[in-house]
């Protein structure tokens, strides 16, 4: 099967070069002589006028020629005049460059099916701003983002498309707050995405589209809250009768209140153990029904305006906070338990640092991962201090390089309310263009990882040849149609840019050709581009000899690996 997906993936990837050629060819009036699908001993052929039409044996690629008076000889008036060769330059140009566009159109179309198939997007509202953001304190859960940068957004998507391309730059934040239009300026940070060296870093706010959902921390012992029944990590339903999904809901339900006797509708899990992707495991929920009393608003008090101050205003009245600073799951045993740290804790300083969400926690923790941790927490109203280190965690890996990292053994919960969307109404147009703007991504690292190759900043070893080719497809075809045709789009990208390259024999070469062929104005002999050619052909073996050196050296290194791993 690895050979029949590696066949379509050069097959594929070749003939579409060749059909951008043929195709441009035929819409100028450029005599094609031979469009052959496949290498090696014809099977079948058929000629439709000057153009002979073939399938060969070997069903991998393709190849056009041209009618050329220099190389047929004289021909006739008909053909004579829609010679390759007796084209003016902007024709012969357009016919070169239409394989590589080629090559790099297939993947934007590609790419556009897989984004089309997001069919809604998080409205652009702002729904947390964690401490450790650029936004924090700056933006606020429940902003309306209508513009970034001068630029109208429709959805969140769009807001982190547009901050992308400005990392570690000021960008200007037009949103609706509270009935008032305010534009704020955030520097957004430079955050990597990814491992990989050659991608660049993207800018982000530091801001999420999912709010905190009306899981509640219960501050005090002797609040209102926890004189009315109510627990950490008890999810908020309704107020009053009033169904609410959201914290921010909650605080604006409670901050009206005058001290009057509410109902407060609540979820309870049997259990608090927090998943995968956030998610609350329990092994049942329990509804109940509580009567919430908030202290009275002092008489001399103006009610809350902002949303911080209604937030603390609830606190201080009904004792209720957000959960996320409050100890979910803990290991038994592990440091962190041997600080004193016991589930439904709430965190309050960590390293001396004062902390206002989970993500101040985990920040704090990872300035120094493997060094001892000062904690201060709040432990059935009382105040404690202890001292943790993470567990370290180490592997090897298939490739033999050894992994390590510290681990917590605690976890804070952040659980998010059910998200709103917004229906995407052009998937086709968005796909087209997040389709485009990845192909141009994908472009940049290529461009990058060729220039880093020039300036010796990349090794040679890191070229890949027919064999890793070989090995991309098996990969590509065993996980799927899905996966198959994304890398088949890199790969296209890939083909499309090194023909581009200005060496002899390749696209680009004779398209620096006809460029000074351009400021001569008459073009070269036929000796100097055999001369050209034979340079080219010659620079094009010895890097495929260094890419099939690499394939073998890296495959040899698997060999022996296996024989050690299977050796007693």
């Amino acid at each position: 099967m690895d050979l029949l997906y590696f066949l379509a993936f050069a097959g594929l990837l070749i003939f579409a070069h060749e059909l951008g050629h043929f195709v441009v060819a035929k819409a100028l009036g450029v005599a094609v002589a031979q469009v052959c699908i496949g290498f090696g001993p014809k099977l079948a052929r058929v000629r439709l006028g000057e153009t002979e039409y073939a399938v060969a044996l070997v069903p991998a690629g393709g190849f056009v020629t041209f009618v050329e008076e220099e190389r047929d000889g004289p021909l006739p008036p008909r053909l004579r005049e829609r010679a390759f060769d007796r084209q003016p330059i902007w024709k012969r140009a357009l016919v070169v460059l239409a394989g590589p566009a080629m090559n790099l159109a297939i993947p934007v179309l590609l790419f556009a099916v897989f984004f089309m198939r997001e069919d809604r997007f998080h409205p652009a509202e702002v729904g947390r701003t964690p401490s450790t953001g650029r936004a924090y304190g700056l933006l606020r859960p429940g902003d309306k983002i209508r513009s970034v940068s001068g630029s109208p957004v429709a959805h969140f998507a769009d807001v982190q498309a547009i901050v992308a391309k400005h990392p570690e730059e000021v960008v200007r934040v037009g949103v609706e707050r509270e009935g008032k239009n305010l534009e704020i300026d955030v520097r957004a940070a430079s955050v990597r995405t990814s491992s990989d060296p050659l991608d660049e870093p993207v800018g982000r706010l530091g801001i999420s589209p999912r709010p905190l959902a009306s899981v509640v921390g219960v501050a005090r012992g002797d609040s209102p809250a926890a004189r009315a029944g109510l627990r950490t990590f008890d999810r908020i339903v309704s107020v009053s009768g009033v169904r609410v999904d959201r914290f921010e809901e909650l605080v604006t339900r409670l901050s009206q209140n005058r001290g009057e006797s509410v109902s407060i509708g609540y979820l309870r899990g049997t259990t608090a153990q927090p998943g995968p992707e956030d998610l609350l495991t329990v092994t049942s929920l329990e509804a109940g029904l509580a009567q919430l009393t908030p202290s009275a608003r002092k008489a001399d008090s103006t009610p809350a305006q902002s949303a911080d101050e209604r937030a603390r205003d609830v606190l201080e009245r009904s004792g209720l906070e957000p959960a996320d600073l409050y100890v979910a799951s803990i290991v038994d045993g592990s440091s962190e338990w041997q600080a004193g740290l016991r589930t439904g804790d709430r965190i309050t300083h960590v390293d001396g640092l004062e902390v206002v969400d989970a993500e101040g926690v985990e920040d704090a923790i990872g300035r120094a991962p493997g060094s001892e941790h000062t904690i201060q927490f709040v432990h059935l109203g009382a105040e404690r201090e202890g001292t943790f280190s993470l567990r370290q965690e180490r592997w090897t890996e298939t490739d033999g390089d050894v992994v390590e990292r510290f681990v917590p053994r605690m976890t804070l919960w952040r659980p998010a309310s059910t998200p709103h969307w917004v229906k995407n109404d052009a998937r086709l147009l968005h796909g087209l263009r997040r389709g485009f703007a990845e192909t141009v991504h994908v472009s940049g690292l290529l461009v990058r990882g060729l220039h880093g190759l020039v300036r010796g900043e990349l090794p040679l070893e890191s070229i890949g040849g027919p064999v890793l080719l070989y090995e991309i497809a098996g990969e590509a075809g065993a996980r799927g149609l899905a996966f198959f045709c994304w890398a088949l789009a890199v790969l296209s990208i890939n083909l499309g840019l090194l023909n581009l390259l200005p060496v002899p024999i390749l696209d680009g070469g004779q398209l620096a050709f006809l460029a000074l062929e351009s400021v001569r104005r008459k073009p070269f002999a036929s000796s100097v581009r055999d001369v050209a050619s034979i340079i080219g052909v010659v620079l094009l073996l010895t890097l495929t000899v260094v890419s099939v050196r690499n394939d073998l050296s890296r495959r040899w290194d698997d060999v022996l690996r296996d024989a050690r791993r299977g050796s007693p």
